[in-house]
């Protein structure tokens, strides 16, 4: 009984460290989401186009939803902006690495870096 105790409470304590974010997955860097991305039949177009990759945090995901609604109003989990310019324009690409898929694009006219 005791054994069985000490297992329930490891496995309540260690899950409610997972809800409150304490063993977050590691944000990926730059240059591997944009090559992750250059994988993928919808960024093809984009190859050799500057790019950067920024990671959006949930807090940031959540802001941006309530400035922009139809952008980023329904993203949640592991999201990437992906940003390539060429010119005065570019693509705006939100990247969900975990399901290794494109999400949105967006064109971005006069965009300025």
């Amino acid at each position: 009984m005791g054994l069985v105790f000490t297992l329930l409470f490891c496995a309540v304590v260690i899950s409610s460290l997972f809800f409150k974010g304490y063993f977050k997955e590691k944000e990926l860097p730059s240059d591997v989401v944009i090559a992750k991305v250059m994988m993928l039949a919808e960024a093809k177009d984009y190859e050799g186009w500057p790019a950067t990759a920024i990671p959006l945090r949930r807090d940031q995901q959540q802001k941006k939803a309530e400035q922009y609604p139809l952008i980023y109003g329904d993203l949640s989990g592991d999201v990437y902006e992906v940003r390539f310019s060429q010119g005065d324009g570019g693509v705006l690409l939100l990247y969900d690495a975990r399901g290794d898929k494109i999400l949105s694009k967006f064109n971005l006219l006069e965009w300025k870096q």
